[in-house]
C-alpha cells in the first residue's frame, strides 16, 4: 500500500494572544516530494486571522477532487483510444 506524507507546521508569532484566539492560521504544509504549500484557514471562517493568499482546506478539497477527476478522465479516454492533448476544469464548491 502506498505511503502518503504531509508535514504540517504552524509557530505563534509574536505579540499574538493564542489563549484570546488572536492568532494567525497561516502555517506551511511540505509534502513528501519537497513540494511547500502556504496555507490556512479560510478567511471566511476566522476573519482576519486568516491569510488571504494561502489556501485553505476546502480549496483543497475542492482541487483534490477535480485532480482525481481529471486523471480519471484521461485514463479512461486512453483505454478508449483517443489522444488527450489539453484538460481544462474549473471546480468549484
Amino acid at each position: 500500500m502506498a505511503k502518503y506524507v504531509a508535514e504540517v507546521l504552524w509557530t505563534l508569532k509574536d505579540g499574538e494572544d493564542f489563549g484570546k484566539g488572536r492568532y494567525s492560521r497561516g502555517h506551511t504544509i511540505t509534502f513528501d516530494g519537497g513540494v511547500a504549500l502556504a496555507a490556512s484557514a479560510s478567511p471566511h471562517v476566522v476573519g482576519r486571522w486568516a491569510v488571504e493568499a494561502a489556501v485553505d482546506p476546502e480549496e483543497m478539497l475542492v482541487a483534490a477532487l477535480s485532480n482525481c477527476h481529471m486523471l480519471t478522465f484521461l485514463h479512461r479516454a486512453r483505454l478508449a483510444g483517443f489522444l488527450a492533448v489539453r484538460y481544462h476544469d474549473t471546480a468549484e464548491g
